[in-house]
């Protein structure tokens, strides 16, 4: 998709259309081992549905998690227009940043930190 000038998101999604209400959602499958941060969860579930809806010229109808283990945290949101439009501007922001070369790092190591796969590249644990 193309989300602003310059910027393409590539990639799948998980898509359920349930037969007795028609409703379309947009799935995220999770498990502890693989876990992520559920904002980024979210955002890449926002940025999903907004795929979806240039792909198809249609709003999906709830984006969801649903998680495998058997514990596991479920969440569901619904689709509108500021979800859409909220997650363009973080993506245009991003890309912008990128180009600028505005890529700040964080103060210090953190939480933040001991979770990011490029941790590395900013800095050396201490």
């Amino acid at each position: 998709m193309h989300v602003a000038p310059g910027i393409t998101v590539d990639g799948r999604i998980d898509l359920i259309t349930r037969l007795d209400t028609g409703e379309t959602s947009i799935v995220d499958f999770k498990s502890t081992e693989r876990a992520q941060a559920e904002d980024i969860t979210r955002d890449q579930l926002h940025v999903y549905a907004v795929g979806y809806q240039e792909l198809t010229g249609r709003r999906a109808d709830v984006v969801e998690v649903l998680n495998l283990d058997e514990k596991g945290k479920y969440q569901r949101e619904m689709v509108n227009d500021s979800l859409l439009s909220d997650i363009k501007g973080k993506i245009a922001t991003a890309g912008a940043d990128l180009r600028a070369n505005r890529l700040p790092r964080l103060t210090s190591w953190c939480s933040t930190c001991e979770s990011c796969d490029l941790a590395g590249l900013c800095r050396n644990h201490p």
